[in-house]
């Protein structure tokens, strides 16, 4: 069952991928200077994203969310672009600390996955565990020059 939950996850993030970028096996590799560019771009999105999650910036966050956004959480909840932003206006989680322990950036022309680990420290929580530690693989894709997040996942993991 999980090796199928697996195939399906690894299935969809390749349809994502063709579908945001219409990818094909006959495209031509990106410049190195393009790409190290596009990686540090993302990288950047990556940081905005992080601070708008500590200052609470919904300005931000909604910028970086493309409108086709699918988030899933660490606990297998799965949101569009208005659910994700809702539960960030509505109901804002305050965190004490929000590290991104190690992140890996592969950009392919218009597409991006980071990919790596964090940890994150609530400040008050009624139930669980405030401190978790998590994997998390994001696509971004560029829409007219900004890089937005078009697809979230992250799984829930031991103190590594």
């Amino acid at each position: 069952m999980i090796a199928l939950k697996q195939l399906a996850t690894t299935a969809l993030i390749a349809a994502t991928l063709v579908s945001v970028t219409g990818a094909s096996a006959q495209q031509p590799p990106a410049p190195t200077s393009t790409l190290v560019a596009a990686e540090q771009q993302v990288r950047n999105a990556e940081a905005s994203r992080l601070k708008a999650f500590l200052d609470h910036d919904v300005n931000t966050m909604s910028a970086l969310m493309a409108d086709d956004l699918i988030h899933t959480t660490s606990t297998g909840k799965t949101r569009n672009k208005v659910q994700f932003m809702d539960d960030f206006i509505n109901r804002p989680t305050a965190f004490a600390q929000f590290v991104t322990d190690d992140m890996e950036v592969i950009v392919m022309g218009e597409t991006a996955i980071t990919r790596g680990r964090y940890h994150n420290l609530v400040e008050q929580r009624s139930y669980g565990t405030p401190l978790k530690y998590a994997r998390f693989l994001r696509v971004w894709a560029n829409r007219s020059g900004s890089w937005q997040l078009v697809s979230h996942q992250a799984t829930e993991i031991r103190n590594p």
